[in-house]
């Protein structure tokens, strides 16, 4: 899976540019944490300062995901995930516990 999205980046890249363009949201929430790097960077070239948010609720995956160096918001569904995206070096302004 990881070497069909990287395959496919660009092509995923240009394609979301556009339809950010067109759909001008307010804030991108990510569910898939795979795909961060292209809602990511198509995110900045379209619509630059429009937040990015991910929503992290598996702990143990979280860690490889967390290592893309761009900015969003991490909203951790367990002290884990909090910790790990403190960790990694995210700032704290943008690290959200979600606790019921």
């Amino acid at each position: 899976m990881h070497l069909l999205i990287r395959m496919f980046h660009g092509p995923a890249v240009r394609m979301l540019e556009r339809f950010w363009r067109e759909s001008r949201p307010d804030m991108v929430v990510s569910l898939v944490p795979n795909f961060n790097r292209a809602l990511g960077e198509s995110l900045k070239r379209a619509l630059p300062g429009v937040p990015l948010a991910t929503i992290l609720t598996i702990s143990r995956t979280t860690a490889a995901l967390l290592d893309e160096r761009q900015d969003q918001h991490f909203i951790c569904g367990s002290d884990r995930a909090v910790a790990q995206a403190l960790a990694m070096g995210h700032p704290e302004a943008k690290v959200h516990a979600c606790r019921a």
